[in-house]
């Protein structure tokens, strides 16, 4: 979990996750948090706290969040409010990383199911089912890279960009006339 240490990104939500991941699922899982941030004392005295606090490992403010991403088998976020379109999302898949998001902002349009990761309600025990899901599939590192690559390029997003910016216009006698 790459993300700034704030009430929307909702860590502890992510350790409780990772609490029913393990006594539910029986999957002994580890949770990376990359990032720092106001609630980063708070979010360390729960993992403290937590049964599963020897399965947490903190990597503080990266500059370079890649190796991170090479580290691990999942990229997840667990916001509950304020996601837009996710960059550390994208990041991630481009590294072939499949996601776990909830379901806030842009993720929807960023997560094909079974394909590169999974969507999930903001719920502890949602997000949990996600990551079993997701960590008992074997994704294909080099598709995920594609995909996101056909989409979200700078190629692919400039030929969208100018495929919208175009629809608008006819084609009449040899000339291009806007629609009205």
């Amino acid at each position: 979990l790459t993300a700034g240490f704030r009430q929307e990104k909702n860590h502890a939500g992510a350790i409780r996750a990772l609490e029913i991941l393990h006594g539910q699922y029986g999957k002994k899982a580890y949770l990376l948090l990359v990032g720092g941030g106001p609630l980063d004392e708070a979010v360390r005295a729960q993992a403290k706290n937590s049964p599963v606090a020897d399965y947490i490992r903190f990597a503080g403010i990266q500059k370079n969040v890649r190796p991170y991403y090479h580290a691990a088998d999942l990229f997840t976020l667990t916001s509950t409010a304020v996601e837009t379109f996710s960059i550390a999302a994208l990041e991630a898949m481009a590294c072939g990383l499949p996601v776990v998001l909830t379901d806030i902002g842009g993720a929807g349009e960023m997560v094909e199911a079974g394909v590169n990761g999974y969507l999930c309600d903001t719920t502890d025990k949602e997000i949990a089912h996600a990551w079993d899901k997701a960590l008992g599939q074997g994704f294909d590192a080099a598709a995920i890279h594609h995909w996101i690559r056909d989409r979200y390029s700078l190629r692919a997003m400039t030929d969208a960009y100018t495929r919208l910016l175009f629809d608008n216009q006819v084609q009449e006698n040899g000339i291009i006339a806007h629609a009205h």
